[in-house]
């Protein structure tokens, strides 16, 4: 027996829609960077269009240094632990990371504020850690104390 629109409907798994801060960085010579951002601005919207992902901000690297960017990126992890939104969105990891290590550390930044990172080129990227909350870096300090007397 075939089943009825409702009845898939109903079995269909509703994604809940995530607000993303749109990070938009290129290296290019100061005097292209409006139009590659844009360019990039382009590619992003038509990745957002298909998964059904919403902007909540959209932030311009502008042709900064790689410091400015670290300082960017503690900023909107930041509003991701406010619950201003629910992650970023970036074209690809090699444009905001310095190197692997660095990417890394950016993907985990965002995850602790509670949030996920989205590349238009990798996709969603995670980090699965499980850590236990109730252990404080305090707590850490003296049960490694008491184990070392």
């Amino acid at each position: 027996m075939p089943y009825r629109k409702k009845e898939l409907k109903n079995m269909r798994r509703e994604r809940k829609k995530l607000f993303l801060i749109e990070f938009l960085s290129v290296d290019a010579p100061l005097v292209v960077v409006d139009k590659r951002e844009d360019k990039q601005q382009r590619y992003i919207r038509d990745y957002i269009r298909n998964k059904g992902y919403e902007i909540a901000a959209i932030k311009r690297r502008c042709g900064l240094n790689q410091h400015n960017i670290n300082i960017m990126w503690e900023l909107m992890c930041d509003e991701i632990a406010k619950k201003h939104a629910d992650g970023i969105i970036v074209a690809n990891m090699t444009s905001v990371a310095a190197n692997e290590v660095d990417a890394y550390k950016k993907a985990g930044q965002v995850a602790s504020a509670g949030g996920v990172l989205v590349s238009v080129d990798e996709g969603e990227l995670s980090m699965p850690i499980k850590y236990n909350e109730s252990l404080r870096k305090d707590e850490f300090r003296e049960v490694w104390d008491s184990e070392l007397r």
